[in-house]
């Protein structure tokens, strides 16, 4: 697990969608203008960005299920949660499994 947090850390595409949610956060922080609203904007910002990289990593992992990727990953909007799905989901050994996990995010 260790490994696929490290590679999942220094993956570029995974890097490049945590920095477009940062300036995304960053971006929304600027327009509510307070701290409070900048540290709440970047937070939405780095989840836009992790539900993205879910649902790519679905779309490339398992495609038949990258439509109800995208329903059920807008549930989610901790960015702990789903840097944790992130990681279930680009493990996953197969298409069941994944939609049981997909399924779970739904309850």
């Amino acid at each position: 697990m260790d490994e696929l947090e490290d590679f999942l850390e220094q993956s570029p595409y995974v890097q490049k969608k945590k920095e477009e949610s940062r300036e995304e956060g960053r971006e929304i922080g600027r327009k509510e203008g307070s701290e409070e609203g900048r540290e709440i904007g970047l937070e939405e910002g780095v989840a836009i960005g992790l539900q993205k990289a879910f649902v790519t990593v679905v779309q490339g992992r398992l495609p038949p299920l990258a439509e109800l990727a995208q329903q059920r990953v807008l549930q989610v909007t901790q960015p702990a949660e789903l840097d944790l799905l992130l990681k279930q989901i680009a493990t996953i050994p197969d298409e069941k499994t994944a939609r049981w996990l997909l399924d779970t995010i739904a309850a």
